[in-house]
């Protein structure tokens, strides 16, 4: 799933836990951390599976950063499980009907495989529905908390990823992305940006000067974009939201299940609240 739809489900599953304003961050930014787009390097496999090895090298003060990892992934069954697993997973169950959406505007996703178009297309709808919720606002917050850089840092640690990478939390870029999914318009220039890098398939930037040239790109094409509204793009999302909007608060629901049985798992029945303080790395799920 997409940014918004963790956040919304990582919330969801936590809500009767009485976490502060800071560790509502920490759970929001941890499940979300995963796909996050701008790294690159990123092993999607490892963050995907591993939260759990993640969780046992924090810590306590940052059990809810650790568990929204974990309630990301697709081991042990996190929310990309129960959405991408083969049969039992919501995007997968949507997909065939989704392509039948999308077959006629094939121009607007030539380059990409189906199975992926539809993939994208059924994420990208549900976080167009949520982004009309204040989960969008609780998601932003999280991203300019400073005190975020800590446990972040011990993400890139664990997953061999650059340590610097946590300078682009505060980004423009990054909160542009999650305000993306608010109206068809920025949404079909989300999917534009989302074609433009696939065709440029894994971009090694060696050099300041291959940095420039991929900008100059990036800007020549969000310039054609803008002045070429692809109103085609558009009809093509909204077909698919009519077909998402049927079923996507039932997957919601029944996902929030789910994840608030595995939290429980995490927190061995206690409340977060009365985890000892003394206990620096704790062994939370084996």
């Amino acid at each position: 799933m997409n940014a918004l739809a963790h956040a919304e489900l990582a919330l969801k599953a936590f809500k009767n836990e009485k976490l502060s304003r800071e560790q509502k961050d920490q759970l929001i930014v941890g499940t979300i951390i995963p796909d996050v787009p701008w790294v690159a390097s990123i092993d999607h496999h490892r963050t995907h599976t591993e939260g759990l090895q993640f969780l046992n090298t924090l810590p306590q003060e940052y059990f809810p950063f650790g568990a929204g990892v974990v309630l990301h992934g697709e081991r042990p069954a996190g929310v990309d499980h129960f959405s991408h697993h083969y049969k039992e997973g919501y995007v997968h169950r949507k997909r065939d009907k989704v392509l039948k959406k999308i077959r006629k505007f094939k121009q607007y996703w030539r380059g990409v495989s189906p199975n992926l178009a539809a993939h994208v297309m059924t994420e990208f709808s549900v976080d167009y529905f949520l982004a009309k919720k204040r989960v969008i606002n609780r998601v932003s917050r999280a991203f300019k908390n400073k005190k975020i850089h800590k446990p972040t840092k011990l993400f890139w640690k664990h997953f061999k990823i650059p340590n610097d990478m946590h300078q682009h939390f505060a980004s423009k870029h990054v909160h542009k992305f999650f305000h993306t999914f608010r109206t068809q318009e920025s949404l079909s220039e989300m999917w534009s940006y989302f074609m433009f890098f696939k065709s440029k398939g894994k971009v090694k930037i060696c050099t300041m000067w291959d940095k420039m040239k991929l900008v100059a790109q990036l800007g020549a094409h969000t310039l054609q974009h803008k002045f070429r509204r692809q109103r085609g793009i558009e009809d093509m999302f909204s077909d698919v939201q009519s077909e998402v909007e049927k079923d996507y608060k039932e997957f919601m629901s029944d996902t929030q299940e789910k994840l608030i049985a595995l939290k429980e798992e995490l927190y061995q029945k206690k409340p977060f609240q009365i985890v000892p303080k003394k206990m620096h790395k704790a062994q939370y799920l084996t």
